[in-house]
């Protein structure tokens, strides 16, 4: 059983408790502004990005310590807490407040212009509403900081013993990654589509009866993988490449290599074949001395800056970042009033970009080797600014939407699949979730300030104006990575 199949069960298990439909729900079900909306998510992202490091480095801890159990452990631990905090924050009874009973109060259509007290108990209603949504969306994001780059922390670590034991390449296994992850990609357009469906049928009450269902599947088949690895010899314990002393301890750099020279010959093999010369000298120079540091979580950031190329790249993802994540969390405020969408047309319109998401997901080992990671999160870059400004030209709803939404695949695999090989490439082995962790918190610095920045412009001045802005941002984060990639070759 393979990785991709907890990418199946946790990607519909976030398209419902953390998805686009989320802004939405609260759009129509709590009557909060976009603005307000904007600010509650841009916090959640915040905090994401405060611990999604920390998420990814109690995860490599515990596997260190539970080898094939660590990250496992982690990741249910925070579903578990994504869909308590889920369930909590969307409890019925909240509805039934007296207090809240105003949040349908329309204050634009007020009866009288004397109703003053009704319209300040309208406001300490929405007042409520923002605080009570902006605390539990940010222990939301406590639960994602143990989940999403523990995910790609344990696909990575499972790529890297296959190529151990099939003495193949460690680089080319991990680039394998991509192909994983599009069961994810596949599986999230699909459960968009289904959500959309249910809510336009039901309600978006719907979506708590959906996370309870989905948060067991996820049980289910993170039980399942995990007793089919532990039966695999691909993976068996001593087969890691890990070394642990008989106290469960990491050994030390000296230590491990000493015993390299002494252990028989099938380490020397897996030394061998998993190489990192692979890498430009700059990168081989970095992730030695990081190596021969404690490797925290400060020397990984220092990592992101010790080439001009690195903090080209970076640059470039944390600007693609700030208008990807507008568009990821705030797009059916757009469909919705503006186009006059359907909840269903905006779950299909979920099912069209993942369309291109699938084969440059599958495909992204050949291309990171033709291509680079820097030439993918250069194409990622150029597919975002071809689909906002599709946004300010499309009249409606319909075909013309859903051929931009095609561009999204090209944007998210393309700079997830870079993104993930770079940063793996420079930070050392065994800190494969603490590296995915360092992208959440670039990924999560960009999207707070987009978030808060991009629901205050859509509110004041329009959808369209907002993407006219984020076009020209991420334009300039694109040159800039050209600029630097042409210096450097």
């Amino acid at each position: 059983m393979r990785p991709a199949s907890l990418y199946c069960a946790i990607f519909v298990w976030n398209a419902i408790t953390g998805g686009r439909f989320i802004a939405a729900y609260f759009y129509n079900v709590y009557n909060l502004s976009n603005s307000e909306i904007g600010t509650i998510i841009a916090f959640q992202f915040f905090t994401s990005s405060l611990v999604s490091g920390w998420g990814g480095h109690v995860a490599d801890s515990m596997e260190r310590q539970h080898p094939l159990k660590g990250r496992i452990i982690t990741l249910a631990v925070g579903l578990t807490l994504g869909t308590s905090t889920f369930l909590i924050e969307n409890m019925s009874f909240t509805a039934k407040l007296p207090s809240l009973s105003f949040i349908v109060y329309d204050s634009t259509k007020e009866s009288g212009a004397g109703d003053h007290d009704g319209k300040e108990q309208y406001e300490t209603a929405s007042l409520f509403l923002f605080l009570w949504h902006l605390f539990w969306r940010n222990m939301y994001a406590v639960s994602n900081a143990l989940v999403a780059p523990v995910l790609d922390g344990l696909t990575l670590a499972h790529l890297k013993r296959e190529a151990t034991m099939n003495g193949t390449s460690c680089q080319i296994e991990e680039n394998k990654y991509g192909r994983e992850r599009l069961h994810g990609a596949i599986w999230w357009g699909i459960g968009n589509a289904g959500i959309g469906y249910c809510i336009d049928r039901l309600g978006f009450d719907v979506l708590c009866s959906l996370s309870v269902v989905s948060i067991f599947s996820c049980y289910i088949t993170i039980a399942l993988y995990y007793f089919f690895q532990a039966d695999s010899n691909s993976i068996h314990p001593e087969n890691l490449p890990l070394l642990h002393n008989r106290e469960g301890s990491e050994l030390s750099q000296s230590e491990e290599n000493e015993n390299r020279d002494i252990d028989d010959t099938d380490d020397s093999t897996v030394e061998s074949h998993c190489p990192h010369g692979t890498k430009s000298n700059n990168d081989e120079e970095t992730k030695d001395s990081s190596e021969e540091a404690a490797a925290s979580i400060w020397t990984l950031l220092h990592l992101l800056v010790a080439t001009p190329y690195s903090v080209g790249f970076f640059v470039a993802y944390f600007v693609l970042n700030i208008g990807f994540t507008v568009v990821e969390n705030l797009i059916f405020l757009f469909y919705m009033p503006v186009l006059d969408s359907s909840s269903t047309m905006c779950g299909l319109s979920v099912i069209f970009t993942v369309f291109l998401e699938v084969p440059v997901f599958y495909y992204a080992p050949m291309l990171l080797n033709f291509l680079g990671p820097g030439m993918m999160m250069m194409a990622a870059c150029v597919a975002f600014i071809l689909r906002t400004i599709g946004y300010v030209l499309v009249p409606k709803m319909g075909l013309a939407v859903f051929a931009l939404d095609l561009l999204h695949g090209i944007t998210y695999a393309s700079a997830q699949s870079a993104s993930v090989a770079y940063i793996n490439d420079i930070v050392p082995d065994t800190y494969e979730a603490s590296g995915q962790g360092l992208l959440l918190l670039i990924k999560g610095m960009g999207g707070t300030i987009g978030l808060v920045v991009g629901g205050l412009v859509q509110e004041n001045y329009g959808a369209r104006i907002l993407y006219v802005g984020l076009g020209i941002l991420t334009s300039c984060g694109l040159l800039g990575l050209v600029s630097v990639s042409a210096k450097t070759n």
